[in-house]
């Protein structure tokens, strides 16, 4: 099992705010455990998260030049 995380270190990792980590967690984006008063975030659901946040970031693909005739 790897070394989960807690928020400060996955926001790190993630660079964004504690605040977008804990955002994500409360609507349903990011998984999360809630031990004690810490909330844990295995590494690859973090790693997961970001990817799909990369891929709405991102442009869907090249635009097209219209040639003006």
């Amino acid at each position: 099992m790897p070394k989960m995380l807690t928020v400060p270190e996955a926001a790190r990792e993630a660079e964004v705010s504690e605040k977008v980590v804990r955002e994500a967690i409360h609507n349903g984006e990011l998984e999360a455990e809630k031990v004690a008063n810490l909330w844990l975030i295995d590494p690859d659901d973090l790693a997961e998260w970001l990817k799909e946040i990369a891929e709405v970031e991102e442009p869907d693909g090249e635009e097209e030049d219209e040639d003006e005739e």
